[in-house]
């Protein structure tokens, strides 16, 4: 598995260019808020300017698709766990740093 992070600025508008109400829709990554900002121009609702966000973007591949249910499997493990409260993982013998 190999995992890639960038800090990027996103140019972001709407799906519904007319009245902005179905969600949003990126137009593009950037290094460079000025580059997004510039992407972004006159992309909006009803021609105003779209959006620039700073956002950290996560890609992971992986190798194998064993790899890649594994990695679901302990995904899954760990968000059942943080429903739990303290006192029911020491029901069940469990430490809450074990998790992390």
């Amino acid at each position: 598995m190999k995992e890639f992070k960038a800090d990027v600025f996103a140019a972001v508008t709407n799906w519904d260019l007319n009245a902005g109400s179905l969600g949003e829709r990126i137009l593009g990554y950037f290094t460079e808020p000025e580059d997004a900002t510039q992407a972004a121009k006159g992309k909006g609702v009803q021609g105003t300017n779209g959006s620039v966000e700073k956002r950290s973007l996560r890609v992971v591949v992986y190798e194998t698709l064993e790899e890649y249910k594994q990695d679901c499997a302990k995904s899954a493990k760990k968000s059942a766990l943080s429903k739990l409260t303290h006192d029911e993982m020491a029901a069940l013998g469990l430490k809450p740093d074990d998790f992390k």
